[in-house]
């Protein structure tokens, strides 16, 4: 079995990865770019069990290998992810002593999900492991995008640049499913599966409620509705997701593109809030793509509501 096959989509990229590997050019350290939840940490995992595999690299899935590394068991693997808001110093400290240990030969892999959120004092910490790479050692460091990692981390890392996941691949992963869905989710799997589960269909018809009380109640601030469902960031991340894929339809409706709608299934919603000019709309948007970053930094969220409203959409 070959690394394609453990995985539905980028047939580019680990067509890359494959060839490196069989030609002995594997890069020691990797960025792995692109949105979250399309497949670069699967990708990363079926690359590590290739390099680890018992039987001559073929990624088979099955050897003791294989299995150890699938379950975050291996002893050639270090794998790290955020602790809290960032990954931490002391975290980046395991890598000396993982590496320092004997392999008998064996590759080793360090995998830092979420590299973005290395903070200065972690991210300077793997700089030297970086710089002297040593034999059968390989880092694969996740993140949305190049620029949001240190940049003498990016030098020193060959990009690799993953797409969201298109819809016929979805439909192949997960078919069945409404095709608004599909568009709705914008390639990422959790999304996919956020949204074909009850719960996400009934948060995503909240968001339309939501979003036209914000634009059409000039009481909208003393109502304890938007609060409540504000209240979890979690929640008001996917709120604010949803808002900014409404703004966007109705761009798309402004320019009788109604083929192109993604909540195709709410054109009625979407009529309601037709009367907000281009201007309005693509502000609204560049102040939600702000407010997600602010709801990720723990910020009170309901004051940042108020705020946008106070901004946009009080009379």
């Amino acid at each position: 079995m070959n690394l394609k096959s453990l995985i539905k989509s980028h047939s580019d990229q680990i067509l890359k990865l494959e060839q490196a590997i069989d030609q002995k050019k594997m890069p020691h350290a990797m960025l792995f770019t692109g949105p979250e939840s399309i497949g670069k940490k699967m990708v990363a995992m079926a690359l590590a069990q290739k390099l680890v595999c018992e039987k001559n690299q073929s990624a088979c899935g099955v050897c003791p290998a294989c299995l150890r590394m699938a379950k975050h068991q291996s002893e050639n693997l270090l794998f790290i992810e955020p602790t809290g808001l960032n990954i931490k110093i002391d975290q980046t400290r395991e890598i000396s002593h993982f590496l320092s240990l004997a392999n008998f030969g064996m590759n080793r892999l360090v995998i830092i999900d979420q590299a973005h959120l290395l903070n200065l004092q972690a991210a300077n910490s793997i700089l030297k492991n970086l710089e002297e790479p040593s034999d059968n050692v390989y880092f694969i460091l996740i993140a949305p995008d190049a620029e949001s990692v240190l940049s003498t981390i990016r030098s020193r890392s060959q990009v690799i640049r993953f797409l969201a996941l298109p819809v016929v691949d979805m439909k192949k992963i997960k078919p069945g499913l409404a095709d608004w869905i599909y568009k709705c989710s914008r390639g990422q799997m959790n999304e996919l599966s956020y949204l074909s589960e009850s719960e996400g269909l009934s948060k995503r018809l909240k968001s339309f409620e939501l979003l036209n009380l914000f634009w059409t109640d000039p009481l909208f601030l003393q109502e304890n509705t938007w609060r409540l469902a504000f209240k979890e960031r979690e929640s008001a991340l996917h709120i604010i997701k949803n808002w900014i894929l409404i703004m966007r339809d109705l761009i798309v409706l402004k320019m009788d593109e109604i083929n192109h709608v993604l909540n195709s299934d709410q054109l009625e919603s979407l009529k309601k809030l037709i009367f907000l000019n281009n201007d309005q709309l693509n502000f609204f948007i560049i102040n939600l793509l702000r407010l997600q970053k602010d709801i990720s930094k723990y910020m009170d969220t309901t004051l940042l509501v108020e705020s946008l409203w106070v901004n946009h959409a009080r009379k």
